[in-house]
Order: structure tokens, then sequence, then C-alpha cells
């Protein structure tokens, strides 16, 4: 019942952050802000949802017929979306779903980690250093951080 209720909110969830995304013509902000939403407003939001989601999943025996329908969905946009913030010669970092599988997998342990410590959540130095990774840049203004729409 669980998946039920969390297919539909994550879709419409990452349908709308897919929108927001294609209002931003910076690839760093675009990218700062995919991952900002992602990995640490998501997490947040409806009150800790994504760690019932979680709770279960990692409750889940191969028995119980866990679909990953859901999670194909999400690495399909996800890599989308950087792809997208991406330039042409960085793309190479996440054409297969090797690089939006580790998001999701990041996104899964702030999810979990969220009710137990939600002062902690995804901090600005690791969004900057993925960044910096896929848009390949060695130093940035502001700082040395990357600018953020939050």
């Amino acid at each position: 019942m669980l998946y039920a209720i969390d297919d539909p909110w994550i879709r419409v969830r990452l349908e709308t952050l897919r929108a927001e995304l294609q209002t931003i013509n910076s690839p760093s902000l675009r990218l700062r802000t995919l991952l900002g939403t992602y990995w640490r407003d998501i997490p947040d939001e409806s009150g800790g949802f994504a760690n019932n989601i979680m709770q279960a999943i990692s409750t889940a025996e191969q028995d119980d017929l866990y679909r990953q329908i859901l999670l194909k969905w999400m690495e399909a946009q996800l890599r989308e979306m950087v792809l997208e913030a991406s330039p042409k010669e960085r793309r190479y970092l996440v054409r297969k779903a090797f690089f939006a599988h580790r998001m999701v997998m990041a996104f899964n342990g702030f999810a979990m980690q969220h009710p137990v410590n939600p002062d902690r959540p995804c901090d600005d130095e690791s969004i900057d250093f993925f960044c910096k990774m896929l848009l390949g840049i060695g130093s940035t203004s502001a700082g040395g951080r990357l600018p953020y729409a939050r």
C-alpha cells in the first residue's frame, strides 16, 4: 500500500522539479538546484515521507514482489535532468545508469538519516563537490560555493 502512495507522489515531485529546472539557464545553478532539491528538500517534505519508503524497502524480502519500476523511472528522469544541465563534453559521466543510480542511493541515505538527524541534511560541500565534478570545475566564485536557488 505504501508503494501505491509513493509512486504518484515521487513522480509528481520529480516532474515538478524537471519543469523548474527548465526555467534555469545557468548549468551550475540548474545542477545545484537539482541536487539540493533531490537530496535535501524532498527527503524533508511531507514529514519525511521518503523515510517511510526506505523503511519499507529495507525490510522487503525477495518474495514480497517489490518491483523496481519506480526505481528505473526515477533513474531515467534523473539521468535526463543531469544530462540537460551538463556541458556536452561532460555528459559521458552520466550517459549510463551508473550516476543516476548513485543519486538514488544517496537520496535513500539522506531520507533514512532525516528522522534521526534532521538538522544535518546533505550539506553544501557535498552538493558543491558533485556539481564541480559534473561541470569539470576546479574552483568557483561566491566563496568557493556554487549558487543554489533555494
